[in-house]
Order: structure tokens, then C-alpha cells, then sequence
């Protein structure tokens, strides 16, 4: 019985590798055509050009162009499916490169969700663009060392103690293009950081299982945590999570776990990580921190 068993599923796996294969031929590619972006480059390089050291540059880019606005993304997809009558009945199926079902998003929610992921993504590849002629300009205008990123991230309250060394080489690997090993590096210091945040200002970043253990929580889970927006904008968070976790790219546990080739480590993705982390280890608290109410009014009654 066992060996006749082992024999069924043995069919079934090679029955569903070869299914695979044949649904990847069956899909279409799709293209928008070439798109002009030397407008942007132009008004880049006249930003850049002002720059007279490598931490200015560096807040040219970081400063390239706003945050996707969560709620007005959201709300703009799911007001465009709603126009679409078939989308509100239809059960979607999503499958990865190799044709493997990824997920089947019944509900509106899930089909807003896979939507809003697939329009960063096209957002993240033009602006990419972008980053990598700021990062060329910057090597070629600057001789950078490890160490001045550490001059640069020295300050920043959100990067606890003895991980200032692991960003700054990460950072550093990024700049002159090495994103294998920043890719790799950076994620955990984006999740420890979330910690440190939460734990300097007395708040929980563990919880409880039925087993009545303490366990950390989760990347997804930290910037998830309502009290993380008191110190990190909610839009800031909201794209960490589309680029990492796997509400989205799922980055992190694709790296961690063998699943992307050498390859994919040099897509906009990994890029475009790298430029989340400039702006959160570099400039944090300076471009991050979102506008408290209390705050907002105090400055309004002045």
C-alpha cells in the first residue's frame, strides 16, 4: 500500500510540474513601450550638480520624489475595480515564474491588495531608474569609504548599538553597486531597528503564544504595530511591507530562503531597498517621522 501510495504521488507531482510548464506558455507578455524619463534625469542632475559634499548628495537622493500615499492608492484601485463588474465576482489565481499557484484572492480585499502590489512595482522599476543614476553620479563625484557612512548614520536614534557597522557596509555595498550582499544585509537591520524603536520608547514588540512563551514579532508584525507610526510614517512602513514581507515582493524570505538566483538580486527590487534604507538610516527622523496632531496644533497656534 505505501509503495502504491508513493507511486500516486509521484504521478501527481510530475502531472502538476508539467501543468506548470504548460500555463507559463499560455500567458502574454505585456508592454507599455519605451518610456522618456530625461526630463526627470535632467531636473536630477541639476540637483545633484548643487551638491557640494557626499551627505548632501546623498539627501538629493533620498529626497528624489515623494512616498506612495497608501490610502490614496488603495482607494484609487479598489474605485477602478469597482468599475470593472467582472473583477467583484471572478476568483483570480496568481502563480510565480515557474507557474506555481501562489494564491486565489476571492475577495475584493485580496484583488485590491495584488493590484496595489503590481502598481508598485512598476512604480518602484521607473524610479530605480532614477536611483541608479544618482548612485553612479555620487561614485563618480565622490570617493566614498565605509567609514563616512558611519559619520552619516551616527546620529540616528532609530539604529540601536552595534549596528551601526552592518549598515554602514550595506549602504556601502549598495552605492558601488554590490547588491547581492546588501540585499542580503539590510532586512534584518530594517526589523531590528523596528525593535529598537519600540523598546527605547517602552512599547511591546513581542507577544505571547498559546504556549505561553514570548516570541519577537514578526517584520510584518512591527510595521504593522499602530504605536511604529508614532516614529515611521504609515507610508513609509506600508512600502517596507509591500518590497519584504509577503504581503507583497516578499523580498526577505525569498532572499533568506534560496529562492532567488544571482540574478534577482540586481533587479529594481533590491535597488529600490536600498534607497529605503538611505532614507531610514540616513535621514530617519528627519523625513520619516509623521506629523503628530499634538504637534500639528501647537503649530497652528502660533
Amino acid at each position: 500500500l505505501r509503495a502504491e501510495r508513493d507511486a500516486l504521488i509521484k504521478q501527481f507531482q510530475l502531472a502538476l510540474q508539467y501543468a506548470q510548464t504548460e500555463r507559463l506558455k499560455e500567458l502574454k507578455s505585456v508592454s507599455v513601450g519605451p518610456l522618456d524619463i530625461t526630463p526627470f534625469i535632467l531636473n536630477l542632475e541639476k540637483a545633484l550638480d548643487k551638491a557640494r559634499s557626499f551627505e548632501e548628495s546623498l539627501l538629493v537622493l533620498a529626497t528624489l520624489s515623494p512616498l506612495q500615499n497608501k490610502s490614496a492608492l488603495e482607494s484609487r484601485i479598489a474605485d477602478h475595480l469597482q468599475q470593472l463588474p467582472h473583477s467583484l465576482f471572478a476568483l483570480t489565481e496568481y502563480i510565480d515564474e515557474r507557474g506555481r499557484t501562489l494564491n486565489h484572492s476571492a475577495s475584493f480585499e485580496e484583488k485590491v491588495s495584488h493590484h496595489v502590489t503590481q502598481e508598485l512595482s512598476i512604480h518602484w522599476d521607473m524610479k530605480a531608474r532614477l536611483i541608479n543614476h544618482a548612485r553612479q553620479w555620487i561614485v563618480r563625484c565622490f570617493s566614498v569609504l565605509e567609514s563616512d557612512w558611519l559619520n552619516v548614520i551616527s546620529h540616528n536614534p532609530y539604529i540601536s548599538v552595534g549596528h551601526h557597522e552592518i549598515i554602514a557596509r550595506a549602504l556601502h555595498q549598495g552605492l558601488n553597486a554590490d547588491l547581492l550582499d546588501s540585499t542580503h544585509l539590510l532586512p534584518p537591520q530594517f526589523e531590528a531597528s523596528c525593535r529598537h524603536i519600540l523598546d527605547s520608547n517602552n512599547m511591546n514588540y513581542q507577544t505571547i503564544t498559546n504556549s505561553l512563551k514570548q516570541k519577537d514579532k514578526s517584520i510584518n508584525e512591527l510595521l504593522a504595530t499602530p504605536e511604529i507610526n508614532r516614529f515611521i510614517s504609515e507610508d513609509f512602513c506600508f512600502e517596507v511591507s509591500q518590497l519584504l514581507t509577503e504581503d507583497g515582493l516578499n523580498l526577505r524570505n525569498n532572499g533568506l530562503h534560496g529562492k532567488m538566483t544571482y540574478l534577482d538580486f540586481y533587479q529594481y527590487r533590491s535597488l529600490y531597498l536600498w534607497y529605503l534604507a538611505i532614507q531610514f538610516f540616513c535621514f530617519g527622523p528627519l523625513m520619516l517621522k509623521p506629523l503628530m496632531q499634538d504637534e500639528s496644533t501647537s503649530e497652528t497656534d502660533k
